[in-house]
């Protein structure tokens, strides 16, 4: 039995870390910050896997040093779990300060190891209490973990299950592997608890089942993790500026050519002219110029609405139901004022309706790409960013004097949904 649960752990550890390091290549390969997080996870998986064995098999003192090494790394899976999850569903990469603020306590608790060993190799009463005061701390955190980290999804549902719906949409296949990866991590979480699984595992056979059901519940959810694709990320902020800039710079160049093509045969610009190519020359090779404290005039307006009508259409924003006017002048390195001032000079509507518009027609194409089949008209609508049904058909029959039924009906190609 000894020798057998020797090999086990061994075992069980080496194949906790192949999976940290098949993560780690595939993180690299497809470059997904988000994977980084399953990388550390299994890491940890593999050396919580090993200390408990050690508490398990080894002799003293060394079976106390693999019980007070494991109490800490418990309190890790949950953060990272959540930071790795909710990366690869919204394609975002966080900040380093969001990080830190989720694995800062997990990391205090890991960094305390080196002092616990060094503490329980001294005076055996003293050790033992200050060690059971840790263990009994790490408990409560681990289950003020369970409870922030509910409590956190259930408040934020309506982003989250947004943001899960785009993912749902733009990779089918991966819904299911997503869905078995959360069954997988909450057994994962409920196996940890040895006391709760003893209540479970009949005691003659608890050193046996326990260890392989540990291991199977944490290769379960490394390896869901590992085939999980993490959605697309957006453009970076740095981007994104770029983006804006070449946009500038491109239509800068249109009216600087407009401009030349106006000069009069005796080869001198009219005052007009010359006006306007002066103004772009001085403000088109900056991102901020939009934002400059001179006047928004109409070449400024002009750059705008082409950065607004481009990025519409290239990164359709409007997919995300919680998108602010504020948001949107944040990508467009501007502010929401100047936009809002072209969206109305120029499309002839408020922020809501240019939404509107361009969800619509992107159920429009749902549409005719035959989505229909798969969604409901509703789903086609939260694919393009609705969050209201009665808003999707107001909206829908305003801009094509028709019912989705009545559209879909008259291109022949919705089935009953």
């Amino acid at each position: 039995m000894e020798i057998y649960s020797k090999e086990l752990f061994i075992i069980g550890s080496a194949i906790l870390l192949f999976l940290g390091m098949l993560s780690l290549e595939k993180a690299l390969r497809k470059e997904n910050p988000a994977g980084l997080f399953l990388v550390v996870f299994m890491f940890i998986a593999a050396l919580y896997y090993a200390t408990y064995g050690i508490y398990n098999i080894a002799p003293e003192p060394f079976s106390a040093y693999g019980n007070i090494i494991r109490m800490p790394l418990v309190l890790s899976f949950i953060p990272l779990f959540f930071l790795f999850l909710r990366d690869s569903v919204t394609g975002t990469t966080q900040k380093y300060k969001y990080v830190i603020r989720h694995l800062i306590i997990p990391g205090a608790f890991i960094v305390l190891i080196p002092v616990l060993l060094i503490i329980s190799s001294g005076d055996q009463p003293k050790s033992d209490w200050l060690i059971n005061v840790i263990h009994i701390s790490a408990q409560i955190i681990l289950v003020s973990q369970i409870i922030y980290y509910t409590l956190r999804m259930f408040r934020r549902y309506s982003r989250y299950a947004g943001k899960l719906r785009v993912f749902y949409h733009e990779n089918p296949s991966q819904s299911f592997k997503i869905r078995n990866l959360l069954v997988a991590f909450v057994i994962f979480i409920l196996v940890l608890d040895n006391w709760f699984m003893s209540f479970l595992i009949p005691p003659r056979l608890f050193n046996v089942v326990y260890p392989i059901l540990l291991l199977a519940a944490a290769s379960l959810t490394g390896w869901l993790g590992l085939i999980t694709e993490a959605r697309k990320c957006p453009r970076s902020d740095e981007q994104s500026d770029a983006f804006v800039m070449r946009e500038q710079e491109n239509v800068s160049e249109k009216i600087k050519e407009q401009d030349k093509a106006k000069v009069q045969p005796s080869g001198l610009q009219s005052p007009a002219s010359f006006d306007a190519s002066d103004a772009i020359t001085e403000n088109a090779h900056t991102v901020n110029s939009l934002n400059s404290s001179e006047a928004f005039d109409l070449e400024r307006r002009t750059l705008l609405h082409t950065a607004l009508l481009k990025y519409m259409e290239e990164q359709e924003p409007f997919l995300d139901a919680k998108l602010t006017i504020r948001q949107l002048a944040s990508l467009l390195n501007t502010n929401s004022r100047y936009l809002s001032i072209v969206i109305n000079e120029f499309e002839g509507c408020n922020f809501n309706q240019l939404l509107n518009r361009y969800r619509v027609n992107k159920v429009i194409r749902l549409l005719v790409d035959n989505q229909a089949k798969s969604y409901s008209f509703f789903g086609l609508a939260q694919r393009a960013g609705f969050n209201s049904k009665s808003v999707f058909i107001s909206s829908f029959k305003s801009q094509t004097g028709q019912t989705p039924t009545a559209f879909a009906n008259s291109m022949k190609k919705l089935i009953q949904v």
